[in-house]
């Protein structure tokens, strides 16, 4: 093995796994005064998929907010929480059109910074972020 080879083989390692170590996922934020303090998964694909559109343990009517189709926080929550893919989401979306369900879209914002800051003047909203967004000004909640 050259010796360039074997300076490079552990700086290359370092790095992918410190690119790895950074890389933000999903996570679920709701304003402080919310009394939400977790949601199960089972919850949250519900109220994603717009199939409940009422907060748990009988709170109001909840307004979900997420990052455009497609991006990364979005793809990343409907893998983790509802196990589907984005197209698998809009078969579903479509499907519920299609045979008369009423469903409750969720909101869509830019960014995760701009999610945060409605979130925090809303005790109904729950939004989608990377925790490279979350600031003091939310809670994030425990997915169960």
């Amino acid at each position: 093995m050259s010796p360039i080879v074997r300076l490079a083989r552990p700086i290359f390692i370092l790095l992918a796994f410190g690119l790895a170590a950074q890389s933000p996922g999903p996570v679920i934020v709701a304003s402080k005064s919310s009394t939400l303090s977790s949601l199960t998964k089972a919850q949250l694909k519900k109220m994603l998929t717009g199939a409940d559109t009422k907060l748990p343990n009988g709170g109001g009517k909840a307004l979900v907010i997420t990052t455009a189709p497609g991006s990364p926080e979005r793809v990343s929550a409907l893998k983790l929480f509802c196990g589907m893919t984005e197209q698998q989401f809009n078969a579903d979306q479509i499907h519920a059109s299609f045979v008369g369900e009423e469903r409750a879209r969720a909101r869509t914002m830019p960014s995760g910074k701009a999610i945060v800051a409605a979130v925090e003047n809303d005790a109904s909203a729950i939004g989608i972020v990377s925790d490279a967004d979350v600031t003091d000004a939310v809670k994030v909640l425990s997915v169960e």
